[in-house]
């Protein structure tokens, strides 16, 4: 008998013995279902976390369970007095690794630790003085943790130079991420430092928000237009900076074509006639204008109507005249609005131009003299783009400046000053009493050099690796993604500082995990459940996808290979799953029987254990997004245990109370893995 009463740390095998009984009974076939309670008050007694009938952690049950078990069946009678492992001192990893599991098997000696117990190997980096510390250290099971949920972030970045088109990226953030990793990520796809990065949402033509590197960004979803300018850095230019964000308005209203009393829409070629006040309401007669006056005369005020897409500007404070003022405007707003021009003849050609020129906002064309009116000769203007500005340079004042510029608040509302209205100084500085200016684009038709002016679709180059980027942020979670995260190398955090013994001060020090011994039968628990504080507590619903054949641990071993030199490869025989939130759910389970020579088979297929219903399940149904505990056994392991029980306590174990099955006695020794001799199949129904 294996059994330890004498382990003060144990329940004086009663845990075992009350296991055992359990055991017995799900294997003697007589019970269609079976209440474990004097196991479960057994434990509650032992660990008062467990007391009552409220939902418990699955995983911590276990742990609990097989701790209580080892302790019970430790072979060590008597526990000596250990010291710790010596350090690493450049010796080989497999001496120290061997020394420190001799040393913990001279107090830890069980059935537990033979089929459930491998070894971390765990390395630690001091990032000042670069000391490495190397311990070996047992795991009873691998909580690996999940990747964070990701989401697709949209964003359009400018450049500080207008001529650069812009690009839109889909960043893949982490669901619950705050601003600083999106300026962290969209510096590393720029390479423009974040301290150069300007960014904010737009709602309704205008700035609805700035971001700090603390702002929340839960709520933006992917149909928030958020952009990002790169401003000009003081330290590199060697002078101040300023910046202006601008807003684009027109002067008159758009057109209106639905009338705003009845709702019908204008016929084709037909203008609904506009309140002469503020432009911005159209009716079909003076009927229409008469029965909505009550309602509209509160609203009644005239306002310039914002259009196109915000953007900012930074120049160094020596170069920010009027004329780099326009400049800039002409170039970034082309990306966002369309201005069209009546062609204007000049009474000289401009250039090399051999006849009569005709000059445009948008470009210079060569074309014969026209008389035609401006109805038909805005026909032939052509969308309004960069080439105006060299353009216009050279015009000079021979052409009219297509917009004004103005000083405004955040919301795009003129603020009431002195000279709201920016002044061409020529040559000299701009002092501004505002950083946000608003373009009044010139649309009056009745004024003489008006333009017409609509927004467009933003002009954007797509960032070349975006391709996928949906289809890759959606993807289900792997477990080899989950192993790959628990075996990378991480930054303490300053709450787990390390001493070094070389500084002798508490290092944030570089971790690095990986599997140096593994078990023959491997618990893997997918840490679902997260933390963050008393309140903000979370879990993650995503599927985890894990194979149910052939897990290869060979990437994340790092020791040396079995006796027979076959890979670490694992076969899936058991899932704990967790339906529900983190305030409460229901567990179910599903299992099968391994085959004793070959793991890839089975004598039971797959279960669903629900409650106190057994029903056959398909293996392509095992994988869910409740999976939270999973068991695995290796390949070509062999443990050898051999089960012997009376008869005649055979049968009290199948008919008798819990209490005389109890008297039965479990016997472990050395032998082939052999089933026990009680094991008469299990019963499932549909």
């Amino acid at each position: 008998m294996e059994i330890n009463t004498e382990n003060p740390l144990g329940t004086g095998g009663k845990l075992a013995t009350s296991f055992a009984t359990l055991m017995r009974t799900l294997w003697s076939g007589s019970h269609k279902s079976y209440s474990p309670s004097k196991l479960k008050n057994l434990i509650s007694l032992k660990a008062n976390q467990f007391t009552g009938f409220l939902q418990h952690d699955a995983q911590e049950f276990m742990a609990f369970l097989l701790d209580g078990l080892h302790e019970d069946l430790n072979r060590i009678k008597t526990k000596p007095y250990m010291q710790t492992c010596p350090d690493a001192d450049n010796r080989p990893d497999a001496v120290i690794a061997n020394e420190a599991w001799q040393l913990y098997k001279k107090r830890n000696d069980s059935i537990v630790v033979d089929l459930f117990q491998g070894q971390y190997k765990s390395k630690l980096v001091c990032p000042v003085c670069a000391k490495v510390s190397i311990t070996f250290d047992p795991f009873l099971y691998l909580s690996v943790p999940l990747p964070k949920t990701q989401r697709l972030f949209p964003i359009t970045f400018f450049a500080k130079d207008p001529s650069r088109r812009p690009i839109k990226f889909y960043l893949r953030l982490s669901q619950n991420a705050i601003a600083n990793e999106l300026f962290n990520e969209l510096s590393k796809l720029t390479s423009v430092p974040t301290s150069c990065l300007r960014i904010f949402e737009v709602a309704r033509n205008k700035i609805s928000r700035f971001l700090s590197r603390g702002s929340n960004i839960e709520t933006i979803n992917e149909n928030t237009p958020v952009f990002a300018f790169e401003v000009l850095d003081e330290d590199l230019i060697g002078e101040s900076v300023v910046e202006y964000t601008i807003l684009q308005r027109v002067k008159m209203p758009l057109p209106v074509t639905r009338c705003s009393c009845c709702k019908h829409e204008a016929p084709p070629d037909t203008k609904l006639k506009r309140c002469t006040n503020c432009y911005r309401v159209g009716y079909c007669d003076q009927s229409c204008q008469r029965n909505h006056w009550t309602t509209h005369k509160t609203n009644c005020k005239f306002q310039p109507e914002l259009i196109g897409l915000p953007f900012l500007i930074s120049m160094p404070r020596s170069q920010a005249t009027y004329r780099k003022l326009c400049y800039m405007i002409e170039a970034f707003a082309c990306y966002s609005v369309d201005v069209f021009q009546p062609p204007i003849k000049l009474k000289e050609p401009l250039g090399n131009c051999k006849s009569t020129s005709t000059v445009t906002s948008a470009t210079i064309t060569e074309t014969a003299a026209t008389t035609e009116p401006v109805a038909e000769a805005l026909k032939e203007a052509v969308t309004y783009t960069r080439a105006v500005v060299g353009q216009m340079e050279k015009l000079g004042e021979r052409l009219a400046q297509p917009f004004s510029i103005c000083c405004v608040n955040q919301s795009g509302q003129t603020v009431c000053m002195e000279r709201d209205t920016v002044e061409d100084l020529g040559e000299e500085p701009l002092d501004l009493p505002s950083k946000f200016l608003a373009v009044d684009w010139n649309n009056n038709e009745k004024m003489k050099n008006f333009v017409l002016v609509q927004s467009k679709p933003l002009e954007v180059d797509m960032d070349e690796d975006d391709c996928n980027a949906t289809r890759d942020a959606r993807a289900n979670i792997t477990l080899e993604q989950c192993l790959q995260l628990f075996t990378e190398p991480e930054e303490l955090t300053p709450d787990e500082a390390w001493y070094c013994p070389r500084c002798k001060e508490h290092r944030e020090a570089t971790k690095q995990m990986s599997l140096w011994r593994l078990p023959p039968i491997l618990i893997v628990q997918l840490k679902r459940f997260s933390f963050k504080n008393l309140i903000l507590r979370d879990k993650i619903d995503k599927t985890v996808e894990f194979p149910t054949r052939h897990l290869d641990l060979t990437p994340y071993h790092c020791g040396p290979l079995e006796a027979d030199n076959q890979p670490p490869i694992y076969d899936l025989y058991a899932v704990i799953n967790h339906h529900g939130t983190i305030l409460g759910g229901h567990y179910t389970a599903f299992a099968r029987l391994v085959s004793q020579n070959n793991t890839r088979r089975s004598d039971v297929d797959w279960r669903l254990f629900d409650d106190s219903r057994v029903s056959f399940v398909d293996e392509s149904r095992v994988m869910t997004t409740a999976g939270y505990v999973l068991f695995y056994r290796r390949r070509g392991a062999v443990y050898k245990v051999a089960v012997r029980c009376d008869e005649a306590i055979t049968a009290n174990a199948v008919e008798g109370t819990e209490d005389e099955v109890e008297k039965s006695t479990l016997k472990l020794e050395s032998g082939d893995f052999e089933r026990p001799l009680m094991y008469t199949g299990m019963e499932a129904v549909d």
